[in-house]
């Protein structure tokens, strides 16, 4: 999936381990089976370095994007430099971002407690305040959208 780089109409931006075999997975496959362009990155090896720049292509060229926000998503520096790619997107050009908060509460998500308030806080370690704070506003931002609750999905 991931040579699929360029305009596409939904970019999927979620944690592999999270729901990327039961949910997103399923997601993704229903969009083309309707014959939405999507992109799903369902590779589990690859060079960030070398492949964050496609990426953040994809979702600029994107119409729609999908966050699969789960524990695993805000403790991931990938999936947050995604998402505040998203809200860039959507704050310049007025890209749809539908969040979809997967086993995570969307109040820990906007108030930054629990789990949310414990990956931000190792993510201080390795990162200036300028990165935090863009985070802290992306996963502000898509609290306050439309979206999904999905607790205890099973399959």
């Amino acid at each position: 999936m991931a040579e699929h780089v360029g305009s596409c109409k939904v970019f999927i931006s979620y944690k592999q381990e999270d729901t990327g075999n039961t949910f997103t997975s399923s997601l993704y496959e229903y969009l083309r089976g309707k014959g939405i362009d999507a992109f799903l990155d369902n590779e589990s090896t690859r060079k960030a370095e070398e492949m964050l720049p496609k990426f953040l292509e994809t979702i600029r060229s994107s119409k729609i994007s999908i966050p699969v926000i789960s524990t695993g998503y805000v403790k991931s520096q990938w999936c947050l430099m995604e998402q505040s790619e998203m809200v860039e997107c959507y704050e310049s050009k007025g890209q749809k971002i539908l969040p979809i908060f997967f086993d995570v509460s969307a109040t820990d998500v906007r108030d930054h407690t629990g789990i949310v308030k414990a990956s931000l806080d190792e993510h201080k370690k390795g990162n200036d305040e300028q990165t935090i704070k863009r985070w802290k506003n992306a996963l502000n931002v898509v609290t306050r959208m439309s979206g999904y609750r999905l607790n205890e999905v099973n399959g």
